[in-house]
């Protein structure tokens, strides 16, 4: 930031008020072009949440160009830090970087996305406004760069002692699950949050040879991925088949269990 010019003081005339030195206007008018935009201090509280306003791909579009990057619009200022760990993406797709274009996050696939694919992009409702106020519910879509998207389902319910556990995570990873030297599982698959009662369906799921496991858990840290020893959770292996195209397979459940010391992130 440069300083302003300096020029000579201006006395005031009599009956006329003081006109303020161009070095402080102009220095006034530095420093606000350096404040952070945001809504002036001292107004009502925001508590309206965000919410994505448009995204790129759209929702359901199919023949994608695979050197599409992705693109999801906020409808506000965002805090950058809790987005980027709520996104994620499915295919498994390795990104050269996630980076911001104003209320726009871009995810920039490092080589073009495979053809004749569906991908499937979320954002939980851990992504925070701003303000720290966080998305209503999670927010997802898909697209493909075939002329289809996969359709497969799968749906259920999770419980925690015995009750229905509201606001879980859900994820449904093809193969075997794989936790860290620390027991944290980082994300994996495909994703849904569960209702009120429990119930959860996760859709776009592509039909495979290999059978999906699930796991279930409560992110109290927001984080991202569970953690075994410290969130309740669970992880049960093998637990569904998508053999043929748009098969849907329900009636699942998952019992998640509370973190004892000795457990580990996958059942017995």
């Amino acid at each position: 930031m440069t300083d302003a010019l300096a020029v000579p003081s201006l006395r005031a005339r009599p009956g006329r008020p003081g006109r303020r030195p161009l070095a402080v206007l102009l220095s006034a008018a530095a420093l606000a072009g350096c404040a952070r935009p945001g809504p002036p201090p001292g107004g009502p509280a925001d508590t309206t949440p965000p919410t994505v306003v448009r995204t790129v791909p759209a929702d359901g579009e199919v023949w994608v160009d695979p050197s599409t990057v992705i693109e999801v619009e906020f409808s506000e200022e965002m805090d950058r830090q809790s987005v980027e760990r709520a996104f994620a993406l499915t295919e498994s797709l390795a990104l050269r970087n996630l980076h911001w274009r104003g209320r726009v996050l871009l995810a920039e696939p490092v080589d073009a996305l495979k053809d004749t694919a569906t991908f499937f992009v979320r954002v939980s409702e851990s992504a925070k406004d701003y303000h720290g106020v966080r998305l209503a519910s999670a927010f997802s879509f898909a697209f493909a760069t075939g002329g289809a998207i996969d359709a497969g389902r799968l749906a259920g319910t999770v419980t925690v002692l015995g009750e229905p556990a509201g606001g879980a995570t859900v994820w449904v990873c093809e193969g075997d699950v794989e936790a860290d030297s620390l027991g944290t599982v980082a994300p994996c698959g495909f994703a849904a949050t569960t209702a009120d009662d429990g119930a959860f369906v996760v859709a776009n799921v592509r039909s495979s040879e290999v059978s999906y496991s699930l796991v279930a858990f409560i992110d109290r840290n927001e984080n991202g991925r569970y953690d075994s020893a410290s969130e309740t959770g669970w992880v049960v292996p093998a637990a569904a088949r998508v053999e043929a195209p748009g098969d849907s397979v329900g009636g699942l459940t998952i019992e998640m269990r509370v973190p004892e010391e000795g457990d580990d992130a996958s059942a017995d």
